[in-house]
């Protein structure tokens, strides 16, 4: 590709701005998709002669190239990529030679050692990882989040191999993925120091990774590579034997390569990191070293870190370490040896990734949907999988189901305090409102499909513009925890009218589902939120709606009380068909407590309320039935019973067709009537 007009790098002032060079020219080449740029530098590198493994680059590598906010690119990448793009050789190696001194030079300078550095003497646990990984003879990627303890399980691992006698050579390097100052190692520049530990003369070109190979084959060798960028940096390094590579990141793409996840320490190994650093004795039965160990999420640098500062304060009571970390949460403000990690994973993160992220953080829930965190972002689902799988490559986003994630604790307070101070007060409550509205959308449809017969309560609000389907029931489930949490996020955010609306759709979900200390628990927040809003009819449906928790739960006098809140309420605003589900409740109450005469007078009250609105209802018709029974008059409770049997099947309501069935039969048995008994139960 030559001629006037094509983009060139000299321009460029730093890697942001070669970032945009580089999307001039891929706009310039009419706007190749990443996966064709792939197909096209696996051809380019076939041609070199690359090994079939060692070709094709990862999609989202590519992508990222093309991304402002990066650190460090890989500049043989970059070359391939320009000629991807359609450029000469030439033209090409003046884009790779801007692109290096734009790095600057110190990727080709790399610490490398025929040892490894000692392990720290407190390490804990991984037992599982421990064996996996001694158990593996050919290449393994150790990942996990920043501050997991990768390298520390690399090292004492492989300690263990030398104290067995099972290696005679090590080679260590620190490839430098993720150095604040430095840019990462250059493969080329760590196999010449590999060459030299080995003294073997160094060779040109890809004959330099083959006389490596050459060179280790065979031998009982350990080749550590910790702090791994990319694939692409690791690839020449492979070689026959024991390589192990540790990365923040998953490198899924090195083919024949296995895999370690260091997921954050079980609660009794944090608790006994934090004795090994600090003194076993002060953790004995104290209350607070639970806390502790929670604060930290597990993650063994917050640990060791912890731990330090406990050490130093031996005045401080586990109980006053407790109250400054749960302090430093609350404000954001996470231990600096721990933000610096953090802030060198985001920092290497693209601009959009880093707003998924972000994103992520501001829910308020735990287990997160990706269609939630598009909302968020302001982005469609797609954008948003994208993202969130280039986050979890770099394990800052833990998948946990099918379009289900989880934020570590201390990476949901870093992102936060990003989004503070990257994202206004007013897109960041945008982003709330827009969560909430799609909450509600979404609540209706869900609702209204799976309990119609409570819709009245909602009708007047909006639908979502998709139709859920028989995803309705499984997308309400998992999403149930993250609505309550919403719930109470409208309320602290000033948004009382959305959190009420949210409030009334799934009352009846947590009713069906015997979640009733959660809707007792909230119930003063949500009917304050109704009083501030104005929202009287809310504020009724809220009473009704414990009133029934109340009474399932077992506590009669409460629900008595808000049974009756409600019963005033619906009658201001001659609601008559709440009014008459109250009066059900109330007679339900009366025959449980033993008060069978008061129930006879609110059932009928219900009754008859219904029978002007047309809706008569079966629960109403079997509560007075069992009233009646109570008092003696077993022949108005048959009657009962039947106008329920004939009901039920005229609107197909099984449940109380079954109940209905099953107490008229047993009552034709006391009487004495079997063949009617017999007539009713077949």
């Amino acid at each position: 590709m030559t001629g006037e007009g094509v983009p060139e790098p000299d321009g460029a002032h730093n890697l942001d701005d070669f970032a945009s060079a580089l999307v001039q020219l891929r706009e310039y080449a009419g706007l190749p998709s990443y996966g064709e740029l792939v197909r096209r530098i696996a051809r380019i590198r076939a041609a070199r002669g690359l090994p079939i493994g060692e070709r094709a680059p990862g999609r989202v590598t590519v992508y990222e190239c093309f991304q402002p906010g990066r650190r460090r690119v890989d500049v043989a990448l970059v070359t391939d990529l320009v000629l991807a793009l359609g450029l000469a050789e030439d033209e090409a190696a003046r884009w790779s030679r801007v692109c290096r001194q734009l790095q600057g030079r110190t990727a080709g300078v790399v610490a490398t050692r025929s040892t490894l550095p000692p392990p720290v003497p407190t390490f804990v646990g991984r037992a599982d990882e421990m064996a996996a990984l001694l158990a593996a003879t050919g290449p393994v990627v150790i990942d996990g989040m920043a501050g997991s303890g990768k390298t520390q399980l690399a090292l004492r691992a492989g300690q263990q191999l030398s104290d067995r006698g099972l290696i005679d050579l090590v080679l260590f390097a620190n490839l430098r993925g993720h150095d604040p100052q430095r840019s990462a190692a250059a493969p080329a520049a760590v196999i010449d120091q590999f060459l030299q530990i080995l003294k073997a003369p160094t060779a040109s070109g890809a004959s330099r990774t083959e006389r490596f190979r050459q060179l280790v084959a065979g031998r009982r060798v350990l080749v550590v590579l910790d702090d791994a960028a990319t694939a692409d940096q690791v690839l020449p390094l492979l070689a026959p034997g024991r390589i192990w590579i540790t990365s923040r990141r998953d490198l899924g793409r090195l083919k024949g390569a296995g895999r370690i996840q260091v997921p954050p320490l079980g609660g009794r190994d944090t608790l006994e990191l934090l004795g090994a650093i600090a003194g076993p004795a002060r953790f004995v039965d104290d209350a607070a070293a639970g806390d502790i160990v929670r604060l930290t999420g597990g993650l063994p640098l917050a640990v060791s870190l912890a731990g330090a500062q406990i050490a130093r304060q031996q005045s401080w009571s586990l109980a006053d370490h407790r109250d400054r970390l749960q302090l430093r949460r609350r404000q954001l403000r996470l231990d600096d040896g721990l933000t610096a990690t953090l802030d060198v994973s985001y920092a290497g993160l693209a601009r959009r990734t880093q707003a998924i992220l972000r994103a992520a953080a501001l829910h308020p829930g735990d287990q997160i949907g990706t269609a939630e965190i598009a909302v968020l972002a302001g982005t469609d689902t797609a954008t948003a999988r994208f993202e969130l799988t280039v986050l979890q490559r770099e394990n800052l986003v833990l998948r946990v189901g099918p379009d289900r994630h989880l934020l570590h604790d201390l990476v949901r307070a870093h992102a936060t305090l990003q989004a503070l101070e990257e994202d206004s007060a007013t897109s960041r409550h945008g982003a709330l409102n827009r969560l909430l509205d799609h909450y509600i959308r979404r609540c209706v449809t869900a609702m209204t499909a799976l309990h119609p017969q409570h819709e009245a309560d909602w009708h007047n609000l909006p639908t979502a513009p998709e139709d859920l389907g028989e995803q309705a029931d499984h997308w309400l489930d998992g999403e149930l925890l993250n609505i309550l949490a919403a719930v109470r996020a409208a309320i602290e955010c000033d948004q009382p009218e959305r959190a009420v609306q949210l409030w009334v759709l799934v009352a009846w979900r947590l009713y069906h589902h015997g979640q009733h200390v959660d809707q007792l628990s909230m119930y003063d927040a949500v009917s304050l939120a109704a009083e501030r809003c104005g929202n009287t009819q809310a504020a009724a449906l809220i009473e009704r709606n414990c009133g029934y928790a109340a009474s399932r739960h077992g506590d009669d006098a409460l629900a008595r009380r808000h049974y009756h809140s409600a019963l005033a309420s619906f009658r201001t605003h001659q609601d008559r068909r709440n009014e008459a589900a109250v009066l059900n409740g109330l007679g339900g109450l009366d025959i449980y407590s033993g008060e069978p005469d008061r129930a006879i007078e609110h059932l009928t009250q219900a009754i008859r309320i219904q029978d002007q609105l047309g809706r008569r209802s079966t629960a109403a018709l079997n509560n007075l039935a069992v009233a009646y029974f109570r008092t003696g008059r077993h022949d108005e409770a048959m009657q009962c019973y039947e106008q329920s049997i004939r009901l039920s099947n005229e609107t197909g309501d099984l449940p109380m067709l079954r109940v209905a069935l099953s107490n008229s039969s047993g009552l034709a048995i006391s009487l004495g009537q079997l063949n009617r008994a017999t007539e009713l139960a077949t």
